[in-house]
């Protein structure tokens, strides 16, 4: 096992590590697109956590009992950098 330090990564790592990380959000969107119900609804959209998005929400998804809301614009995907 390799353990590096965060502060010697190369940026080739550093782009890599980014990738995976938007490939992850990325999943988790379309997993959200798939499996909830399609609307129009007049909640905050809840992928960002500050509640700083005031678009009209689309989705509405059941998680652990409680609902949350979605926005299209939020659920867009992300490009991966080559």
């Amino acid at each position: 096992m390799k353990i590096v330090d965060k502060e010697i990564l190369s940026h080739r790592d550093i782009i890599y590590k980014n990738n995976v990380a938007r490939a992850n959000r990325n999943s988790r969107k379309r997993y959200i697109k798939n499996n909830s119900e399609k609307g129009n609804f007049r909640n905050i959209c809840s992928w960002r956590k500050d509640g700083s998005c005031k678009n009209d929400t689309r989705y509405k998804l059941e998680e652990d009992g409680k609902y949350k809301y979605f926005c299209k614009e939020c659920l867009a995907d992300e490009e991966l950098a080559i």
